[in-house]
């Protein structure tokens, strides 16, 4: 009878603090990084690839040139976070803040995911190196008369 207790003792002890840690991450008391970046990669990286052989091949700016712009509008992560997430949720002519993509490209499409999320994976945007492609220093040079200086 007594390890009978154990085995309900330990199963519960173990099912509720699996519970809890889940429920941190869904709530957004600690952002798990490795689940945003799975979502990045999943639902970005099908327009915004940075494994792109060549700028002849993309469908999408890059999303390091996408960061580089945000960050030089909007320096702060709050309002960076904020103006990333409401393009996302609702892109818009209006809104795009890179008039040459958005003539190249056309405007995104809306995509299905829920804006807590989005929130998150502008944050990771703001916050984490982004992947960019291999020829995307020489693009930025031609296009900007710049050298590319990194994020």
């Amino acid at each position: 009878m007594k390890r009978l207790y154990r085995i309900i003792f330990f199963s519960l002890t173990f099912g509720v603090s699996i519970n809890c840690a889940f429920s941190q991450i869904m709530t957004g008391d600690t952002v798990d990084t490795k689940a945003v970046l799975v979502s990045l990669r999943m639902n970005c990286y099908a327009c915004h690839n940075p494994k792109v052989t060549s700028h002849d091949y993309i469908m999408a700016p890059p999303l390091v040139a996408v960061k580089y712009r945000y960050k030089l509008k909007y320096p702060d992560k709050e309002a960076f976070t904020a103006n990333m997430t409401d393009f996302m949720l609702k892109p818009s002519r209006e809104k795009a803040i890179m008039p040459g993509p958005v003539e190249r490209f056309g405007v995104m499409p809306q995509i299905p995911i829920d804006a807590e999320q989005l929130k998150k994976i502008a944050a990771y945007i703001y916050d984490h190196e982004i992947e960019e492609p291999s020829w995307f220093p020489a693009h930025f040079e031609e296009k900007h008369g710049a050298k590319w200086g990194g994020q």
